[in-house]
């Protein structure tokens, strides 16, 4: 569609791709096609207002526009609105919606709903405290993202011991883990992460 055409030429101006980099065409082909009614207009133009990239910082806006997309059922809205959510940024905190739009946005592939989710299980943070769920969602995470091998150490910190644990475990289910379900991080769960990503 036009529409479309419009926020992908949004997206090459914004991170000059292809094309010098030019804030205030990016914000112009963003609005026109937002105001089109694109799915991905709308998030582009509401990143650029939540992160006040190109334009005033403007946290309401953005969530009024990933609204707009998350009703067209926008994955990369869902999350980003989520995130909004759960910090309370635009608008009060809710916690149980952010839950369930990062399930959505997780069921249709969303890689980065998925590592949110779990990192809430994890915690339990609007969810019941879960390490299996936790670590099942890591790793459908860590098998989307492919990550590189620095994104992968960054990706293995901050998880709970018993989550840890569960994910050396669930590794070593799959024929990735040969060591003990220890949750210790050590080469050996790294080299089975990286196993567990695929080609």
């Amino acid at each position: 569609s036009h529409a479309g055409a419009m926020s992908a030429l949004a997206t090459l101006y914004e991170f000059g791709q292809g094309v010098p980099q030019n804030m205030v065409e990016a914000l112009r082909l963003y609005r026109l096609s937002a105001d089109a009614g694109d799915v991905y207009g709308l998030t582009g133009l509401a990143f650029l207002y939540a992160e006040g990239k190109g334009v005033g910082r403007d946290a309401e806006e953005a969530r009024r526009l990933y609204s707009l997309a998350v009703e067209k059922g926008h994955p990369r809205a869902m999350f980003n609105m989520a995130l909004m959510l759960l910090r309370g940024q635009g608008g009060a905190k809710d916690t149980g919606r952010a839950v369930k739009l990062l399930e959505t946005a997780a069921d249709r592939g969303h890689a980065a709903a998925t590592l949110e989710l779990a990192y809430l299980y994890d915690e339990g943070r609007g969810v019941r405290k879960d390490s299996k769920t936790a670590a099942e969602r890591f790793l459908t995470a860590v098998r989307a993202k492919k990550p590189a091998a620095d994104s992968l150490d960054e990706l293995m910190r901050g998880w709970s011991y018993t989550t840890r644990r569960e994910i050396q475990r669930l590794l070593k289910s799959r024929g990735h883990y040969e060591g003990l379900a220890h949750g210790f991080f050590n080469a050996a769960t790294r080299k089975a992460l990286i196993a567990s990503a695929g080609p």
